[in-house]
């Protein structure tokens, strides 16, 4: 370096932080840098610069839709009446998604499947809010196996808990599946 250039580099060196400045010199030294002292400077950098990566905020405010992932209560549940079984698995419902899902499998040996359940399920929250669904995506109805999956608009404030009501031909009552949360996270 010409001794201009040396003289505001050694300048802007100190009027800058700790790290950059050694990742100048590091980088830019009198003399060629070490593949050592670059890996040393490099991996003390990273290991400064990480909380900063992650803002404090986002790390303190857990997402609720994301802890639905691990939530026991939300395992499958089936019921069996009149020869029909009908079994329900709520899928994780995160932040951003317009839905929640729930995959729906039918299986009877004495009868037809012929449930449209974009006529005949809802979604009830603790407070008694009621979804009709938005999508069925899975087998047309009729035959003795059945799956596909229901989808509801995601409720919001998140609830405490939910009820899925499935109403069937034939049948006195509706199956009715709960889940519980615990606590409504205002979202």
């Amino acid at each position: 370096m010409s001794g201009i250039k040396s003289q505001c580099w050694r300048q802007a060196t100190l009027l800058t932080s700790p790290l950059v400045a050694s990742l100048r010199l590091a980088m830019y030294p009198r003399t060629s840098p070490s593949p050592m002292r670059l890996a040393i400077v490099l991996a003390a950098a990273l290991v400064l610069a990480s909380p900063l990566a992650t803002p404090a905020a986002a790390q303190s405010d857990p997402d609720p839709h994301e802890s639905l992932q691990t939530n026991p209560a939300l395992t499958s549940q089936s019921s069996s009446e009149q020869g029909v079984t009908v079994k329900v698995t709520p899928r994780p419902a995160s932040r951003g998604q317009p839905h929640w899902e729930f995959a729906v499998e039918f299986d009877t040996h004495g009868g037809d499947l012929g449930d449209d359940l974009t006529k005949t399920s809802t979604l009830i929250t603790d407070d008694g809010r009621e979804f009709k669904p938005v999508l069925w995506t899975g087998a047309a109805p009729g035959g003795h196996h059945r799956a596909g999956v229901i989808a509801f608009a995601v409720p919001r404030p998140w609830p405490r808990g939910v009820q899925l009501k499935l109403e069937r031909a034939g049948e006195a009552a509706p199956r009715t599946f709960r889940w519980d949360f615990g606590s409504r996270v205002e979202k």
